[in-house]
């Protein structure tokens, strides 16, 4: 009896043993950061620190909560920046100061980057957008929520392209979306609502709209000015919610084409517009 009691003691310590040793083995882990983060940035830490600590490719999780950010966030190397809830507003990345971007993206050289799940917002006065990209940047927005900025959502200019899926531009008091220059824009399966404008495109630029909803802006749903949009599957609607539209100041319509403009419309619906569908 004697002995079996020391085997099953011996067995119960053994089994607490290997628990306190996996158990610090799970908290390394943890700290050196999720299973498919290169680092996790809690919402008390610097994001921009943790892109400048970053190699070329890393990805950088963010844990659920509210980053609010002094200064612009800015990237300039290929990286995987991603939210760590389940819904896009579980990680807020949020402006605080006054007259920057939330984040801009910007290089000459080419670099691909991802931002995945957050939500960006609170840009506030001028060049004061959401997300700004420049230069060669080849961007890929997915779930994203970008809400509530000063100027644009998501501006795009000189010769970045952007594919953005599975999100929202809304609350933007310019525009949702600006893209200028040679810059090329594909949106899929998108929500474009109730910002000043839904999209301005310009200066020779290219937008290709898919399966996507861009409505109850305030002036214009679409806006092309010697640029080229693609619309396919997509509805364009109720815009022109404005004060002005509504006294027939401003003409509010759900497409807007000036100067040399090419624009194709494959099965889509333009309806319920303030003024002309198009």
């Amino acid at each position: 009896m004697k002995l079996a009691r020391y085997v099953v003691l011996a067995v119960v310590v053994f089994g607490l043993l290997s628990r306190s040793g996996l158990e610090k083995e799970r908290t390394t882990i943890l700290a050196q950061g999720q299973p498919g983060c290169t680092v996790t940035v809690q919402p008390s830490q610097s994001i921009q620190s943790a892109i400048d600590a970053a190699q070329e490719g890393a990805v950088i999780c963010l844990a659920a909560g509210t980053f609010l950010e002094d200064f612009t966030i800015i990237v300039t190397k290929s990286l995987i920046l991603q939210g760590m809830g389940l819904d896009p507003q579980d990680v807020q990345i949020v402006a605080v100061g006054w007259g920057y971007p939330v984040i801009r993206i910007e290089s000459w050289a080419n670099i691909e980057v991802t931002l995945k799940k957050l939500t960006i917002t609170k840009a506030k006065l001028w060049d004061a957008s959401g997300i700004k990209v420049l230069g060669n940047v080849k961007l890929s927005l997915e779930e994203l929520q970008i809400l509530d900025n000063w100027m644009y959502g998501l501006e795009v200019r000189d010769s970045a392209w952007v594919n953005l899926k599975h999100s929202i531009i809304s609350n933007n008091s310019l525009s949702g979306l600006h893209v200028g220059n040679s810059a090329i824009v594909s949106l899929s399966n998108s929500n474009i609502s109730s910002n000043g404008n839904g999209l301005f495109v310009s200066d020779s630029a290219r937008v290709n709209l898919a399966e996507s909803i861009i409505f109850n802006n305030g002036q214009h749903g679409l806006k092309v000015t010697s640029a080229t949009a693609q619309i396919e599957r997509s509805t364009i609607a109720m815009n022109g919610t404005h004060a002005g539209c509504k006294e027939a100041d401003w003409l509010c319509t759900g497409i807007t084409i000036v100067g040399d403009t090419h624009i194709t419309i494959v099965e889509s619906k333009i309806i319920a517009n303030a003024d002309w569908g198009m």
